[in-house]
C-alpha cells in the first residue's frame, strides 16, 4: 500500500509540473530532447529529495533545479563546442600545410628527393672505399687518373669500384627509372 502511494505521489509530481518545466527548460537549451532528459532527471532527484526531507517549496526547489540543471548542459555544450573549433581550427591549419607543401613541389621534386634518399641509402651500404671512389667521381668531379693518384690505386682498381657501385645503384633505382634513362640521370644527376 506504502509503495503505491509513493508511485502514486511521484506520478501527481510528474504529471502536475512535467509540461511547465519542459517548456521552461527548452526555452533554455533549445533541444526536445536535452529538455526531456533534464526535466526526467530533475523530477527524479527532486523526489528522492522529497522522501529525505521536507522541503518548504517544493516548486521553489523545482525551477531552481530546473535553472541549475539548464546552465549546467549549455555550459557542458559551450566547452564541447569549444574543444571541437579548437581541434576544427586544428585541423584547417593542418590541412593548409599539407596543401601549401604539395603547392609548393612539383612531383618531379619529390620523386627527385626519393631518389636522392634512395642514392644515398644504397651508397652507405657499400664499403669505405668504394663510396669514397664513388663521392670522388660523381661529387667532386674527379677523374679516374686523379683519384687513383690521390689514393694512391690503380686506374683499374678505381674503375672496378665506380663499376661496383653504379651496379648496385641500377639495381636500387631500377623502379624509379626505365633504362632509357640512365645515361641521363648517370649524367645529370651523378655528375658525369
Amino acid at each position: 500500500m506504502e509503495r503505491e502511494n509513493i508511485i502514486t505521489n511521484f506520478n501527481t509530481l510528474y504529471t502536475t509540473n512535467y509540461k511547465r518545466s519542459f517548456m521552461l527548460v527548452k526555452r533554455y537549451v533549445h533541444d526536445t530532447e536535452a529538455a526531456e532528459d533534464i526535466v526526467s532527471e530533475v523530477m527524479i532527484k527532486l523526489w528522492q529529495m522529497m522522501q529525505e526531507t521536507t522541503l518548504n517549496s517544493e516548486e521553489a526547489m523545482l525551477y531552481t533545479m530546473l535553472h541549475n540543471s539548464s546552465l549546467n548542459y549549455l555550459k557542458h555544450l559551450q566547452a564541447k563546442n569549444e574543444a571541437l573549433e579548437n581541434v576544427n581550427e586544428y585541423m584547417q591549419r593542418e590541412l593548409k600545410f599539407r596543401i601549401s607543401n604539395l603547392e609548393d613541389s612539383t612531383p618531379d621534386l619529390i620523386l627527385l628527393n626519393e631518389i636522392n634518399k634512395l642514392v644515398q641509402a644504397t651508397l652507405s651500404q657499400l664499403p669505405y672505399l668504394t663510396q669514397k671512389i664513388f663521392k670522388m667521381s660523381r661529387y667532386e668531379n674527379m677523374t679516374n687518373k686523379e683519384i687513383a693518384e690521390a689514393l694512391h690505386l690503380s686506374q683499374k682498381s678505381v674503375e672496378y669500384h665506380i663499376t661496383k657501385s653504379l651496379r648496385k645503384l641500377r639495381k636500387e633505382l631500377s623502379d624509379y627509372l626505365p633504362i632509357s634513362l640512365w645515361p641521363f640521370f648517370l649524367f645529370f644527376y651523378l655528375g658525369h
